[in-house]
Parts: structure tokens; sequence; C-alpha cells
């Protein structure tokens, strides 16, 4: 008779995706794994086939939670300054009450394997084109009016979210990050 699986997969994936988010691929072990996700090596690799595997798969989580969370904005707000400032804020406020200050899982990822993995490189590019074809579909949707190019502007608007999201693992002046969100948005004049 086969065992039946005494855990939540979906539940594990992503507690996993938070213990990588807190150490990095490469500091999480095998043995941090299966101890914090409370399961056996066996279910470990039944399951998730291997580390490697489990950490692409918390990767495009995130990815994929991230995405849904513009549309989500995207959907609900038709003006573009209000729509941006809903982002960019929601995006502070998350980074800033994190006690552990653990940053960007893309950003960390980045940092730690972009330069060297093609797989994860290729990830993040895609991960970076589809977010900024989500901005750019949802900016054509309405009237931009404004003298910076809209393409131009996306890709400040995500090079400063990068940077913000590096800045505030030992930067949490909210004060000064909210005057750069004021100061990026009024570019669009």
């Amino acid at each position: 008779m086969p065992r039946v699986k005494s855990f939540d997969k979906n539940e594990a994936l992503n507690k996993a995706m938070i213990l990588f988010w807190e150490k990095g691929y490469e500091a999480t072990s095998l043995s941090d794994l299966t101890s914090f996700l409370g399961i056996s090596k066996s279910s470990f690799y039944d399951t998730f086939e291997g580390k490697r595997k489990l950490f692409e798969n918390c990767l495009d989580l995130y990815m994929s939670m991230r995405l849904e969370a513009f549309e989500k904005v995207f959907t609900e707000e038709k003006d573009i300054k209000a729509a941006l400032m809903k982002i960019l804020t929601a995006i502070l406020d998350e980074m800033l009450s994190d006690e552990k200050r653990k940053g960007c899982l893309v950003a960390n990822t980045s940092a730690e394997l972009g330069g060297r993995d093609n797989f994860i490189r290729e990830s993040l590019m895609g991960h970076h084109q589809a977010i900024h074809k989500k901005f750019s579909t949802y900016l054509k949707k309405l009237n931009w009016d404004y003298k910076i190019d809209r393409d131009s502007f996306i890709d400040l608007l995500m090079t400063f979210v990068m940077g913000m999201k590096q800045e505030v693992k030992f930067n949490h002046d909210r004060e000064r990050f909210q005057n750069s969100i004021t100061h990026l948005l009024n570019i669009l004049k």
C-alpha cells in the first residue's frame, strides 16, 4: 500500500520560499529544508525532486505573486500616477514591515546567482520582461501624455524598485524612500 504524504505541498512550497528568501539558495542546505518543512528526505525528493528544482519552483511562485499584485492594482486603478503610487507604496510598506529585512527574492537571487547561472538569469530576464509588458499594456490603455517616453519610464521605474528593494535591507528611512517615490512620479508631467 502506498504511503500517503502527510503535508500540504503548496504550504511546503510557500515555507521553502521564505527560507530561500531569508538565507539564499547556496546557504540553504537540504537539512535546513527538511527540518524547516518537517518532512523526511525521501518525502522531500519524492515531492520536489531536489533542492534546485524546489528553488526554481519557489522563485516562480514569488514572481507570479508579484505579477498578480500588479495586475490587481491595474484592474482597480485607472489613474496612472495613483496606480504607480499604490504599487510603490505597497512595495515600500512590505519591505519596511519585514523585521528580517529579507529584501526581494528576485533581487537577492539576481545578486547571488544571476551573474553565473544561465537558467536563473534567463528566468529573471523573463520575469523582467513580463513586468515590463504588464506595465506597458496597462499604460497603453490609458492616455500616456507625458514628456518622457513610456518604455524609458518603465525601465527607470523598474531600476528604482530593484534598488529600493536592496537598499531597504540596511536603510529603513521611510520618509527618504517616500520622497524618492514622489520625485520619481513627478517626472510624469
